[in-house]
């Protein structure tokens, strides 16, 4: 069954100082699995569907990099499921790359249209959910549990379909958490609806927030919403003794859909 599901596995020295020489010696193994990643493509041959050329400098074969597709500008580095591009990281879907600047400082920033979206539908955050179509800069990837916030601002933005774009919707339905600890009870986060603020909510432990939702006319570009989470006391998972994790984490979402009270 293992044989089915791995294409190869790697074994390297480990570089740390700690151990001697013997104990480092193929101390790290690196498994590749076989099949077609469902956004990047082939990853297995180091390419996306369509063919590409590593970048300058990549280790010859190297199949951890690829070249956007030719919608896209720059290169980048694919480790797991994170896509890097000079020091910056964003949505590992590559619909939403594109590279702006230059040299080793190349920063992405999302970029094409808002995805359709059905009112009453849930944006689903948990590991084989729908959220990647909607996402935009400041996402985790996703997990069993759902999708944290790693950033100060984390953005989505869709497009509302037929009457849901004349206004026929009347709350925003969150299931969500914050990170939390016994010395971090809630984490606060603003949510911006196109410019709107809808205020400032303390997330604990999973719950869900329904929230009175009015979009007027004037804000509503042929029916796109590019919502925001701005977090505003994020913490790390290390600083509340939770783990060994460092990075600032906000809020974890989990479910997410604009409805009326039909749906």
């Amino acid at each position: 069954r293992l044989l089915g599901q791995i294409a190869s596995v790697h074994f390297f020295d480990s570089q740390s100082a700690r151990w001697s020489l013997a104990q480092r010696e193929d101390a790290l193994a690196i498994i590749v699995k076989r099949g077609v990643h469902p956004l990047l493509g082939d990853v297995v041959n180091g390419l996306p569907q369509g063919g590409a050329q590593a970048p300058a400098g990549a280790q010859s074969g190297a199949s951890a990099y690829a070249q956007l597709p030719a919608s896209f500008v720059g290169h980048a580095a694919i480790h797991g499921q994170r896509v890097y591009c000079g020091s910056a990281v964003s949505s590992p879907d590559p619909r939403y790359w594109v590279a702006q600047g230059g040299g080793t400082q190349t920063a992405i920033t999302p970029a094409g249209q808002p995805v359709s979206y059905q009112a009453g539908e849930f944006i689903d955050f948990r590991l084989g959910g729908n959220a990647l179509l909607y996402q935009r800069q400041g996402w985790d990837f996703s997990s069993a549990g759902g999708t944290w916030t790693v950033a100060p601002t984390a953005r989505l933005a869709l497009k509302l379909m037929g009457a849901a774009a004349d206004g026929q919707v009347d709350h925003i339905e969150i299931v969500a958490q914050g990170m939390v600890g016994p010395s971090h009870p809630a984490t606060r986060a603003e949510l911006v609806i196109n410019g709107i603020s809808l205020g400032v909510h303390a997330f604990g432990h999973e719950q869900t927030l329904k929230l009175p939702l009015s979009l007027p006319e004037n804000t509503l570009s042929d029916g796109v919403v590019e919502m925001e989470f701005r977090v505003l006391d994020p913490v790390s998972p290390h600083v509340l003794g939770l783990s060994e994790d460092k990075r600032d984490l906000g809020v974890l979402l989990i479910r997410l859909r604009i409805a009326s009270e039909n749906d």
